[in-house]
C-alpha cells in the first residue's frame, strides 16, 4: 500500500445485554439501531446476553457476530469468546461473569496476554470505554436494561491499524 493512502475507516456497532424476550421487541430495537447509531456501520458485534436469538437477523443487511452470555441458551450456537482481526486491529469479544467489581480484569484472562488491541465485553450493563494495559476496553452497557441511568450502545472505529470508540446514549423507546 502506498504510505500516503489511508486505510478505509471501518465502523462497528457494539452492543450487549439486550435480553430480548419477544420478537416484536427485537424488531423494534433493530429498526431503531439501524435508523440511528448503527446506520453507517459495516458490522455489529454483540457481547452476549442476546436473549431471543431470532431477533439478531433483523439487523440485516449488517453482518452480526455474537458471543454467548450467561443468560443465553447453551445450545444457541455462539462461542463463549471470539477473536477477530479487522483493519489491522486485534479484537476480543467476550461476555463476562461474576460481580461488577474486577470484571475487566476477569474478562482479560479469557485471552492470551498481549494478543488484543481491543477487548469488548458486557455483563455489567454499565458502559465503559477506557485503556488498560495498552488495550482499549469497551463495554457498551445495555440499550434496554441499563444499570447506569439510560440505555447505551457503542461505536468502534478502526482506521490505519488504530481503534477508537465512543459510548452513545440510546433510548430504546424512541
Amino acid at each position: 500500500m502506498n504510505p500516503k493512502e489511508k486505510s478505509p475507516l471501518i465502523r462497528i456497532g457494539v452492543l450487549a445485554d439486550t435480553h430480548i424476550r419477544h420478537l416484536a421487541a427485537g424488531a423494534e430495537l433493530a429498526e431503531r439501531l439501524l435508523a440511528g447509531p448503527f446506520r453507517q456501520v459495516e458490522l455489529v458485534l454483540h457481547a452476549g446476553d442476546v436473549g431471543l436469538a431470532e431477533w439478531l437477523p433483523l439487523l440485516a443487511p449488517k453482518p452480526v457476530l455474537a458471543v454467548r452470555g450467561n443468560t443465553d441458551a447453551a445450545d444457541c450456537g455462539w462461542p463463549m469468546r471470539r477473536q477477530l482481526h479487522l483493519g489491522g486491529v486485534r479484537i476480543g469479544l467476550i461476555h463476562g461473569w461474576g460481580a461488577p467489581q474486577g470484571l475487566e480484569q476477569r474478562v482479560m484472562t479469557g485471552f492470551e496476554p498481549g494478543s488484543l488491541d481491543v477487548l469488548i465485553y458486557g455483563h455489567s450493563h454499565v458502559a465503559c470505554c477506557c485503556r488498560q494495559q495498552g488495550m482499549l476496553c469497551l463495554n457498551p452497557g445495555s440499550p434496554c436494561v441499563s444499570r447506569s441511568g439510560g440505555g447505551t450502545v457503542a461505536l468502534l472505529r478502526l482506521e490505519q491499524g488504530q481503534a477508537s470508540a465512543e459510548i452513545l446514549p440510546f433510548d430504546p423507546k424512541g
